[in-house]
């Protein structure tokens, strides 16, 4: 099989052919990849959002169950004030010397956290432990709810007296009976800012605040390291400026006081995010509210975060390992693609597009110096033996030849089956053309020995033609026509020989 080695439409599609098998290769991959991204980005962003809001929702489980117990406690603490508050009306429903009572009155004022204890008589007029009231009690409204048999508690507005300006009082009362009917009415005068401040003291680092408010928005009370701040502005207009978290708004928050509803709201102003937990105490239609800045309620969370950076930094590990993996086996992909772009199939020796280039590289690069040689061999009467012996043994026979070549010629020699029996030998850099003579002498000697086993009496001989850099030329075209003719004036002849170009 002779090729033509001056079409180049051959050497064009085979440049193509390893582009295209080399693009197909890194689509693929690109593709596999960019699924894989896109997938893994999905997966973290879902696990990512679902602990995200399992921590919100159990900030706000943990926020809401902790004021509900403190309001409790409050109550609680109240309750305990409002039986000492009765032990002390039955004492003085039972005599009635005024001095005594205030003598009473004094000293409970003096154990107790009371600041003022007051008793009133049913015309409004009354004395304390400091002395006389000057206040009607008729129309105050605690004063109203205990006459009538009931325990009360007032407003810091309602309970203030001459004296109590600038102070967070609220009035606890109970009614005192004298021979079973109601005599008058037992007023302790309680700073609210203490019951309300205690019960949070320990929670979250106490980096929140707490006070108290009516459901109209009134505040009652109010942490005194925060009660400037407020300044007696009503709870709604406080907030009417902050964003609340999804499904809730400024007026949900006030349908929930008005229906004496809990609940735990998320508030946005700027970069200032907290939570708001209210809970209803069961006084006044009052309600316990604590603030408490998000990122000191997730405090206990926070290992969390450490997790979650910990696996994106593993993520993203695992990410540069699989991309350097996908790359090596990319490149081994690209390096085997090329290696079957540019090998024959059956001998594994270069093809004819890649011998070409590679000794065309070699002419054209600097380490070639000295004298060259090209070689053109041919297995004599190759057509007989696919003939009579079949193409099976023929296949053979080429692999055989292909293997003679490898371990006749240097690692650094070009050796490539260019066509069907005929290869192409490059020699680099040899001292003279006694070097060429010698090696084709021991080649045609060695194909005497090549056997077939599937066919034993078969005997392989070659023609080979040889044509040197620079005397025949300095390009693949020239030498190879050159090494060409000398090859066939051997097989012109009786074959299984050499011959070197002469001009």
């Amino acid at each position: 099989m002779r090729l033509n080695w001056t079409d180049r439409t051959i050497l064009r599609k085979g440049d193509k052919a390893v582009k295209q098998l080399q693009r197909k290769s890194l689509y693929r991959y690109a593709a596999a990849l960019f699924v894989f991204l896109c997938y893994l980005g999905i997966c973290l962003a879902v696990f990512f959002i679902g602990i995200q809001r399992a921590v919100e929702k159990n900030t706000q489980t943990l926020l809401a169950d902790n004021v509900a117990r403190q309001s409790s406690l409050m109550v609680s603490l109240m309750d305990i004030e409002f039986e000492t508050l009765s032990g002390m009306a039955s004492y003085i429903g039972s005599q009635s010397d005024a001095q005594d009572n205030q003598r009473l009155m004094a000293a409970l004022a003096g154990e107790s956290k009371f600041h003022r204890i007051s008793y009133f008589t049913l015309d409004g007029a009354g004395y304390s432990n400091e002395g006389p009231v000057n206040m009607d009690a008729r129309d105050r409204d605690f004063f109203k709810k205990s006459i009538q048999g009931q325990e009360a508690v007032s407003s810091p507005y309602e309970s203030r007296v001459e004296g109590d300006e600038g102070r967070e009082f609220i009035a606890l009362s109970v009614p005192v009976y004298q021979g079973g009917a109601i005599a008058g009415v037992l007023v302790g005068s309680y700073d609210v800012r203490h019951i309300s401040e205690i019960p949070f003291s320990s929670l979250y680092g106490g980096s929140g605040y707490v006070y108290i408010v009516g459901k109209d928005g009134e505040v009652v009370a109010m942490d005194s390291r925060y009660s400037q701040q407020w300044d007696r502005v009503n709870f709604y207009d406080f907030y009417k400026d902050y964003t609340f978290g999804p499904g809730a708004s400024l007026d949900s928050v006030r349908d929930d006081f008005n229906n004496g509803n809990s609940g735990v709201r998320l508030l946005k102003k700027g970069s200032d995010i907290r939570y708001l937990a209210y809970e209803p105490m069961g006084y006044n239609s009052w309600f316990l509210c604590y603030v408490v800045p998000q990122e000191d309620a997730q405090q206990s969370y926070a290992f969390i975060r450490e997790y979650e950076v910990a696996l994106s930094l593993f993520v993203v590990a695992g990410l540069i390992i699989l991309l350097s993996v996908m790359q090596y086996i990319n490149a081994k992909d690209r390096k085997m693609l090329v290696t079957k772009a540019q090998t024959d199939a059956m001998t594994g020796l270069l093809n004819a597009v890649s011998t070409r280039e590679a000794i065309n590289a070699w002419l054209a690069g600097e380490e070639a110096c000295g004298m060259q040689a090209l070689i053109m061999l041919d297995i004599d009467k190759f057509k007989d033996v696919n003939d009579t012996y079949g193409h099976a043994v023929g296949d053979e026979a080429l692999r055989q030849s292909a293997g003679l070549l490898r371990a006749h010629f240097r690692g650094s020699d070009i050796v490539g089956r260019v066509g069907g029996d005929e290869f192409i030998i490059f020699m680099k850099n040899i001292p003279d053309d006694a070097i060429v003579i010698k090696q084709l002498e021991r080649l045609c000697a060695a194909f005497h020995s090549l056997r077939v086993a599937e066919a034993p009496e078969l005997r392989l001989t070659c023609s080979a033609g040889a044509a040197l850099v620079p005397k025949d030329g300095v390009d693949f075209d020239d030498l190879y026509k050159k090494a060409d003719e000398a090859m066939y004036m051997v097989k012109r002849g009786s074959r299984d020989g050499f011959y070197i170009y002469r001009a």
